[in-house]
């Protein structure tokens, strides 16, 4: 019977606190949880000298903005991650190569400089690459 009241107790404890975290908003795979919304709005809050006690309207404005910047920002980087989805075969890379190795045929010097200048191969791999 204690072991019963022992629980009870914890568990409206645990209900009259509030909400600790939760998930305020959902955008593509990313969760926007409370907390890190709630933690936005208190720097926002701050730097406007804003007491969420003093003037509860403003606070709930300003975590509404929040929100609201939080979830564009989400939308912005989903788009983003679908719109960067290209793809390049190696037989593309290579026959970019060869075009360009082609064009400039009898200047290897040139093709080695142009290559090394960029990163891109060293001129080992290069030779190694036509052989």
């Amino acid at each position: 019977m204690i072991c019963f009241i022992i629980i009870i107790f914890f568990v409206e404890f645990s209900f009259s606190q509030g909400r600790v975290d939760g998930v305020d908003a959902v955008v593509g795979s990313n969760m926007i949880l409370h907390s890190d919304v709630l933690q936005q709005t208190q720097i926002v809050a701050n730097s406007r000298h804003i007491d969420p006690i003093k003037n509860p309207y403003a606070f709930q404005k300003i975590y509404d903005a929040s929100l609201n910047d939080m979830i564009n920002q989400y939308v912005v980087l989903d788009i983003a991650v679908s719109d960067t989805n290209i793809v390049i075969t190696d037989e593309e890379v290579a026959g970019r190569i060869d075009e360009f190795i082609t064009q400039n045929k009898g200047n290897e010097a040139k093709i080695k400089a142009y290559y090394k200048q960029e990163n891109l191969i060293s001129s080992e791999e290069l030779v190694h690459y036509h052989m």
